[in-house]
Parts: structure tokens; C-alpha cells; sequence
């Protein structure tokens, strides 16, 4: 990317059970505590399942309740976490030309909180249980089309379902359209709302939950240029300095950190994709860091779980903070006991001090698919950030 179009992290928008403004995100999940809870999903009075959920009075889409009757819970999510970034960016839909301000959300799963209990009804009594807002309210682009509503975007504006690394992707189609100047600002993330009988049942007979519990939540960022940040004086969380899309986690590390420019010994810490018992990724990270002691490994989300197409939102949040302040938030000491990540030191307790110029990202999908994201600490040296490889998903 160009000196003109460097690309800038300055907002964060966040709707998640660790709290729902950066402030409070960092401050729950700097304590290490796990936010699992047990809840009767399916409402059969055993003991449940430990998932992780958003507090109910936590966050605020901003619509009246009866707009919120027709919306499903992950639009709610979404809407509240974008709303939070462009206040946390200090920037308002109403200063860019609608056409420049873009928007791409990750979104796998859909709106099965409003058309589950629908579906119930409609075995039992009919046709008329279903409520005629079914089909807006339950498809994948259904946040896309509502933050669009409400806050008058124009611009490129997609959603992306791509399983686990759909926030990433984003983030990439994001990167692309500042690179080639399509747009000034583009709100970048992802929102998930799986906890119903329904979802939770299918993500156990596929295997989930083992070791990884499901939790929800919604986070967005404001990414936009360098040049335009600076100009209004606008806070920045980091710098986009490299994005990689491959087959495997070793390939997509490799091309992003060579679309960046930077060695792998430049790399301070990288913000793992998998659980534990992800010996793929474990691999991989031997192979491209050999055998460096110093390179700090992490998973906060090990903290509240899957949120599926949310993950590399958040996870991109987080290393946002922690770039910010110069600190790693901690994995869960059961991820310590339970990881091979050797020689490599996990981040384990409490958030640790940390001199930090470059974090690393990854995701994976259920089929070993890999998106990374290098982030630096903001400067003013210029850096080219270029987009690599190729993961495909459905916009």
C-alpha cells in the first residue's frame, strides 16, 4: 500500500461477554478469569452446556423495540459493536459521502434466534406462527442490510460467510478497497448469535465443544487511511502492515509476512487460531519461527470461546489493545496445560507487559484454510501492505 493509502486501524465497536466497549473488554479479559457460564440451552432441565454470553443490558443497537422485534439477535449485536466503533473513531457516517464509507461484515450462521422458535410453532399450530419478517431477518446479510438502513451507507458493502475466518476476510476486502481508494472508510467485522438448541446441537455433532465452548458477540472496526486519519486527528489503534489468505496457516503466515516485508524474527507475538489440541497450527509456527524462546503465543478468546464468524474480529480487537498498550491479554491456564506450543512462551494469568511492535493474527476454518493479519504499532515510516493468496467465500 502507498504512503497515500496506508491503511489504520481507529475504531473499535465491541458487543461481546467480555464487555462491550474497549475499556471493559480489556479490563475483563486481563484478568484471565474463563466467562463460561452453564445454560440449559435446550431447556431440558440438566445441568446445560458452558457457553459464553452478552449481558442483556450490556449494549445498545439504537433502534426502538419495535424495530428490535423484527431483527434477529446477531443484527442486534452487529448494530450495537458498529455503532461503538464509529463513536470510539470519533467519526460520523454524516462527515463522509455516503458512497465512500463501506462496510463488510462476516456472518456463517444466519438468524436462528428468531426463526427457531418460529419453526416450533409452525409444527405445531401452522402457517400462522411464522412471522412475516422470517426472511429478512434470518440470512447471513441481514446485519449488512440493517447498519445500512440505519446509517445511510452506500459505499462496497458485502458478507462474507467463509466458517471461522469470515471476520478476516473482511478485513482483507476492506484492506483491497482503501488500497485501490474505492472508498475513505469501510467498518470491517463480524457478528455471531449461535446459542440455540438448534445450532448448539449441530455444532456438537460436527465435533465442536471440545475443549472450545461456543460462545456470541459482535466486534467491528473503523479502518480507513492513513492520510485521513492524521488529517482529523484521529486516534490510531495500529497500522495494517500485511494480510495472507492460503491452503494451510504456514502458508497464509508466510504471505502475509512477505506481502509486509518484515522477517519472521520481527514478529513480537502472534494471537493464535486454534484450540489446544490444534497441532496443525502448533507445526506451523515451529516451521516459521524455529525455535525462538521469545515469541509470545496467546488465545484470549480460549477466555469467553468459538464465536464462529466473530473470532478474527475479535481476536483483531484484542491485538488492537494490546499494541495500544503495550500488554498481552492471557490465554486460560487450562490452554497453558493443555497446548504444545513449545519453545514459544504462552501468555498465561494475567495480561503481560510487553514491548510490542508487531502482533500477528490468525484464523482457520473447519477445513484447515488459514487468514492472517500483521498489525503494527502506528509510525510514520512508510510501509506497501499488499494482499496475498486466496480463501474462498461466499459475499
Amino acid at each position: 500500500m502507498s504512503a497515500r493509502n496506508r491503511c489504520v486501524i481507529t475504531g473499535l465497536g465491541l458487543a461481546t461477554p467480555a464487555g462491550c466497549n474497549p475499556e471493559s473488554y480489556w479490563n475483563t479479559l486481563s484478568h484471565g478469569q474463563p466467562l463460561f457460564r452453564v445454560h440449559d440451552v435446550f431447556g431440558t432441565g440438566d445441568s446445560g452446556l458452558p457457553v459464553s454470553r452478552v449481558e442483556e443490558q450490556g449494549f445498545e443497537p439504537g433502534v426502538s423495540r419495535r424495530q428490535a422485534k423484527k431483527l434477529d439477535r446477531f443484527t442486534l449485536l452487529a448494530m450495537a459493536a458498529v455503532r461503538g466503533a464509529l463513536r470510539d473513531a470519533r467519526l460520523s457516517a454524516a462527515e463522509l459521502s455516503r458512497e465512500t464509507l463501506g462496510m463488510v461484515i462476516g456472518n456463517s450462521l444466519g438468524g436462528w434466534a428468531f426463526v427457531e422458535p418460529m419453526m416450533y410453532g409452525l409444527y405445531s399450530r401452522g402457517m400462522e406462527s411464522i412471522n412475516s419478517y422470517v426472511a429478512t431477518a434470518w440470512f447471513p446479510a441481514a446485519a449488512q442490510g440493517e447498519v445500512s438502513i440505519q446509517l445511510g451507507i452506500r459505499g462496497y458493502s458485502k458478507t462474507v460467510s467463509a466458517d471461522r475466518v469470515s471476520a478476516g476476510v473482511a478485513v482483507i476486502q476492506a484492506a483491497r478497497c482503501l488500497e485501490a481508494g474505492r472508498l475513505e472508510a469501510v467498518l470491517a467485522g463480524g457478528a455471531e448469535a449461535p446459542l440455540t438448541p438448534l445450532v448448539l446441537n449441530a455444532y456438537l455433532q460436527a465435533g465442536g465443544g471440545d475443549g472450545e465452548p461456543l460462545g456470541e458477540g459482535a466486534a467491528f472496526l473503523v479502518m480507513e487511511k492513513q492520510a485521513q486519519a492524521r488529517a482529523r486527528g484521529a486516534r490510531e489503534y495500529a497500522e495494517v502492515l500485511g494480510v495472507g489468505q492460503a491452503a494451510s496457516l504456514h502458508e497464509s503466515m508466510r504471505a502475509c509476512l512477505d506481502a509486509a516485508g518484515v522477517a519472521p524474527a520481527g514478529v513480537d507475538a502472534v494471537l493464535v487460531a486454534g484450540p489446544p489440541s490444534e497441532t496443525e497450527e502448533q507445526a506451523a509456527l515451529r516451521e516459521l519461527f524455529g525455535g525462538r524462546s521469545s515469541l509470545r503465543v496467546t488465545s484470549p478468546r480460549t477466555l469467553y470461546g468459538d464465536t464462529v464468524a466473530a473470532s478474527m474480529a475479535m481476536d483483531v480487537a484484542s491485538a488492537c489493545l494490546c499494541l495500544e498498550r503495550q500488554a498481552l491479554l492471557p490465554s486460560s491456564a487450562a490452554w497453558e496445560e493443555a497446548s504444545a506450543y513449545h519453545p514459544f512462551q504462552p501468555v498465561v494469568g494475567t495480561a503481560w507487559p510487553a514491548r510490542l511492535r508487531k502482533v500477528l493474527v490468525n484464523g482457520r476454518d473447519s477445513e484447515g484454510r488459514g487468514v492472517s493479519i500483521l498489525l503494527g504499532k502506528p509510525s510514520r515510516r512508510s510501509v506497501r501492505m499488499t494482499v496475498s493468496g486466496g480463501v474462498d467465500a461466499r459475499a
